[in-house]
């Protein structure tokens, strides 16, 4: 700490003589303050131990600044603060965000494939005559498939592995048990789901308990892709211009399939002499996937 309160209190004498009408040893505190406040990323605590140290409470406001102004260039320009950054090296990542979870943003009946657009596999059916039928449809081969009896009601889950490998068998005799949430439930609570049963979908239901839907592993995939498409946007339009023209340089190239080094670097250097406005950048984003068919 001793060395940042030197350089905090040694930046602060060096910029002294642009304020004239202020003493040296005031613009050395408030130096040491900021310096404090944006290392450590904790502006009132570097407040309230200037103003234990000093204990001159007329500069309680400059001082609050000056620490809180500190914090925002360090979060702007360093990755991480000088109390993470030791760990950082080591490998272990320590969340600084503060930010709501996408997962947690949707619920199940936003991103969950209606009941009616669901390629179902009847209970009672030979598992080789449905592996037939599926594979002559396009776009009909998936990891997983709900079974329905008569009525279509949900009875279990069967896996396309399986269906190659027993094609003698009915679906009734190699289905598994489905596991169910409620349509209410947030995005999440199907992720956490999946990964404790260790299943590749879940099934939606109502307040009934009816099955209303069908949640696979790439409708999470597509709600989280979704995501950070828009937090992407979001970042590129209130960063600093440089940073959206680099965002809008690495979409650019991404889009048009310039995967080659060689080309992005010739990209940014074409258009590294141009200010490219937030405009700019959201038409070079790529689109957004707004499929909800099925995969997994």
């Amino acid at each position: 700490m001793a060395p940042l309160l030197m350089l905090g209190g040694a930046l602060g004498v060096i910029l002294s003589p642009l304020f004239p009408d202020h003493l040296v040893g005031i613009w050395a505190t408030i130096g040491m303050a900021a310096m404090l406040g944006g290392t450590m990323r904790a502006p009132f605590t570097a407040t309230i131990f200037t103003m234990e140290t000093t204990h001159n409470w007329t500069l309680l406001l400059p001082v609050l600044m000056a620490s809180i102004a500190g914090m925002v260039v360090t979060v702007l320009w360093i990755p991480r603060s000088i109390l993470t950054e030791k760990l950082a090296r080591r490998g272990v990542h320590v969340a600084r965000e503060y930010a709501v979870d996408s997962l947690e943003r949707e619920s199940a009946r936003e991103i969950m494939v209606s009941r009616e657009r669901m390629t179902t596999v009847p209970i009672a059916a030979v598992v080789g005559s449905i592996r037939a039928e599926l594979s002559e449809v396009p776009d009909a081969i998936h990891k997983c498939y709900p079974v329905v009896d008569n009525e279509g009601a949900l009875r279990g889950i069967i896996y396309w592995s399986e269906m190659l490998s027993h094609s003698v068998d009915r679906a009734q005799d190699r289905m598994h048990p489905v596991t169910s949430i409620e349509d209410w439930q947030r995005v999440r609570v199907a992720v956490e789901v999946m990964a404790r049963e260790q299943v590749g979908a879940v099934a939606v239901v109502d307040k009934t308990g009816s099955w209303v839907g069908w949640i696979s592993r790439r409708d999470v995939f597509t709600t989280f892709s979704r995501a950070l498409v828009a937090e992407e946007r979001n970042e590129a339009q209130y960063s600093l211009p440089w940073i959206r023209a680099h965002v809008a340089i690495n979409q650019a190239a991404t889009t048009q399939g310039q995967c080659n080094p060689k080309k992005k670097r010739d990209l940014a250097d074409r258009r590294s002499t141009r200010f490219i406005s937030y405009q700019k950048v959201f038409r070079r984003l790529p689109p957004v996937d707004k499929s909800d068919e099925p995969d997994d």
